[in-house]
C-alpha cells in the first residue's frame, strides 16, 4: 500500500526562478563593475598619450550649425553652463584629447606640444598656387583655458633652447601673428588670405582619478560602438540637473 503523499507547507518567502536569475545577474554585474573600477585605480595612475587634429574653421562652422539644428534639445535646460557634450567633442571627430579635455578628466599637461599649417589662398585669382606655412611650440604647463584664452607670464620658446618670459596672447592670436609675419615675409599680394589652419595637440595626460578613468573609457566605447552622441547627451543632461540641484540648495542656504 503506498503512503500518502505528504503536503508541503508554500514558503512566501521562497524565490521563484526568474527572481534568483535576476539576483545572480545583479550579483555578476556588481562583480564586474567592482573588478572594471579596481582596473582603472590601478590604471590610472600611468601617463597616456594624447592627441587631436582639426581643421579651426570647421570645428567653429560644426559646433555653430549644431547650436542652431540641436536648439530645442539644448533649450531644454534652462541657462546651461556649457555647450552640450556631444556638440563639442562631435567637432573634434571624438578623439581621445578632446574627449578628455571637454570633460575635464585629466590633470593639466606638464607640456603642451601644438604644431600648426596655415593656408592662404588669393581670394581673387581662384588658379594662383595655395600657400602655405607651418608653426610649431612646446608651451610650458597651464590649464587649456589659459592655452585658448592667454596666460600673462609665460616662458615661450625661441628655439634652440632659448625662451622668453611674455604674455601669452592665446593659440588664436598667436597663430594670426606668426601666420601675418610669414605672408609678410612673402612678399605675396594683399589678396592673399588666410583660408584656415589645421592644428594638431599632444600632450602626456594623467587622469584626475579612477571615476574620470572609467568615464573616458566608457565613452571611448561608446564611440566605437556609434552610440557616443546620444549617450554624451544624455550625460549633460544629467549633469546640468546636478548643477541646478546643487546650486538651488545654496541659495535656501543663503537664504536662512
Amino acid at each position: 500500500m503506498k503512503k500518502p503523499r505528504t503536503k508541503k507547507k508554500h514558503n512566501p518567502n521562497k524565490l521563484l526562478p526568474h527572481q534568483v536569475q535576476e539576483l545572480q545577474q545583479a550579483a555578476a554585474a556588481r562583480r564586474s563593475e567592482a573588478e572594471f573600477m579596481a582596473r582603472c585605480e590601478l590604471e590610472c595612475q600611468d601617463t597616456y598619450e594624447m592627441e587631436m587634429t582639426f581643421f579651426s574653421r570647421n570645428v567653429y562652422k560644426y559646433i555653430e550649425e549644431q547650436k542652431v539644428k540641436q536648439a530645442e534639445l539644448i533649450n531644454m535646460i534652462e541657462d546651461p553652463t556649457v555647450i552640450p557634450y556631444h556638440i563639442i567633442i562631435g567637432a573634434y571627430d571624438y578623439q581621445d584629447l578632446a574627449i578628455a579635455l571637454t570633460l575635464e578628466s585629466i590633470h593639466t599637461p606638464e607640456v603642451w606640444n601644438i604644431a600648426a599649417e596655415g593656408y592662404f589662398i588669393d581670394v581673387e585669382n581662384p588658379d594662383a598656387e595655395m600657400v602655405s606655412h607651418d608653426y610649431h611650440i612646446t608651451l610650458p604647463s597651464m590649464t587649456q583655458m589659459e592655452v585658448w584664452k592667454g596666460k600673462d607670464k609665460c616662458a615661450v620658446p625661441l628655439g634652440d633652447g632659448l625662451k622668453v618670459v611674455r604674455k601669452w596672447e592665446g593659440l588664436q592670436q598667436e597663430l594670426i601673428k606668426h601666420f601675418a609675419e610669414k605672408i609678410e615675409q612673402d612678399g605675396l599680394l594683399d589678396t592673399y588670405s588666410l583660408e584656415t589652419i589645421q592644428v594638431h595637440f599632444a600632450v602626456d595626460a594623467k587622469f584626475k582619478n579612477a571615476n574620470h578613468y572609467a568615464e573616458f573609457l566608457t565613452i571611448s566605447e561608446w564611440v566605437e560602438n556609434g552610440i557616443a552622441e546620444k549617450r554624451l547627451y544624455k550625460l549633460w543632461v544629467a549633469e546640468q540637473l546636478k548643477i541646478k540641484e546643487l546650486q538651488a540648495n545654496k541659495n535656501k542656504e543663503c537664504a536662512a
